[in-house]
């Protein structure tokens, strides 16, 4: 059985999202996000390319916690009890005397 992933970002990160992308599709994992819809396409594409996947992967930012689209991806995700991986970027730590990181 092939694991269909799903990458979800907010555009600010959205070289992560292509590293990741292509990382996975290079180990043989078919992969997904929301770049392969383009830009204006429904939800509804969108929506399948979620409930089809076996792994949802968010690229959490604090753009992401505040973006509408990224939640609502989340939240169908959650809805059709996918697994989830959340990997944090540029969130501060804490430590409030560590710096974040801002790559």
């Amino acid at each position: 059985m092939n694991s269909r992933t799903f990458i979800s970002f907010e555009h600010h990160k959205k070289d992560r999202a292509i590293w990741l992308y292509k990382q996975i599709t290079a180990a043989g994992f078919p992969s997904s996000n929301e770049d392969d819809f383009g830009a204006g396409s429904p939800r509804q594409e969108m929506s399948s390319a979620i409930r089809d996947c076996n792994v949802f992967v968010a690229l959490v930012t604090p753009e992401y916690t505040r973006a509408q689209a990224p939640k609502r991806e989340l939240d169908y995700a959650e809805a059709f009890d996918k697994k989830i991986i959340a990997i944090f970027l540029g969130l501060p730590s804490r430590d409030s005397s560590a710096e974040p990181y801002t790559a």
